[in-house]
């Protein structure tokens, strides 16, 4: 059983969000990042932030079929106990589909294609992880002047373990530009697995 520690590099972000630049290295010890970017309208993530409950905003790598080799990521709220707000007729798991003209096109998960979708990731060799970020710091990217979305990029931790980097964009001929440097970016320090909490299968990819 994995011992509960806080997200502290992430809070740390909430005063100084800097560290390495946007571009993930290729590789990890841990096998592939699993995904290559991936975007959230500003709409969507605000009302994430604004579902009742929701502490903690959850981003885990995914595919949206087996044979997806680019990956993406989907997104979910969490609650003040590490679990994911899903409700079946309700808030499901958002992940990213593709970028057009000035918007994000996202589709929904239930929670059985979410758990497959991180299968597929898995049955491929790459990296299947999550990783949260504290509701006020992406309320803070949010608020960046221009930002109307965040984009997801894989980035190593110095352990060697795959993690999400958060930077403000605007959507633009579809393509995410970005705004600012690193100082308006967030990086998930400790990402799951290793950091998961008391109970690991709160996160769809640590269950059998």
């Amino acid at each position: 059983m994995r011992r509960y520690i806080p997200d502290l590099y992430v809070a740390l972000s909430i005063f100084a969000l800097t560290l390495c630049s946007c571009t993930p290295p290729p590789t990890s010890i841990h096998g592939e990042a699993g995904f290559i970017e991936a975007y959230f309208s500003r709409d969507l993530l605000d009302g994430i932030l604004h579902d009742r409950g929701c502490t903690t905003v959850r981003f885990y790598n995914a595919r949206r079929d087996r044979d997806d080799t680019e990956g993406t990521v989907m997104v979910i709220p969490v609650g003040e106990g590490g679990n994911d707000l899903y409700e079946e007729t309700g808030r499901q798991y958002t992940y990213f589909k593709a970028l057009k003209e000035t918007r994000v096109i996202s589709d929904l998960f239930s929670e059985d294609e979410a758990e497959t979708s991180t299968d597929w990731v898995e049955e491929a060799g790459e990296s299947t992880y999550a990783a949260n970020f504290p509701g006020e710091v992406v309320g803070r990217m949010l608020e960046v002047e221009g930002c109307t979305a965040l984009r997801a990029t894989p980035e190593e931790t110095r352990e060697g373990n795959w993690t999400i980097r958060l930077a403000p964009v605007y959507i633009k001929a579809g393509t995410g530009v970005q705004i600012g440097d690193e100082t308006v970016q967030a990086v998930c320090g400790e990402p799951c697995p290793v950091y998961c909490g008391k109970m690991p299968a709160l996160y769809v990819h640590c269950r059998p």
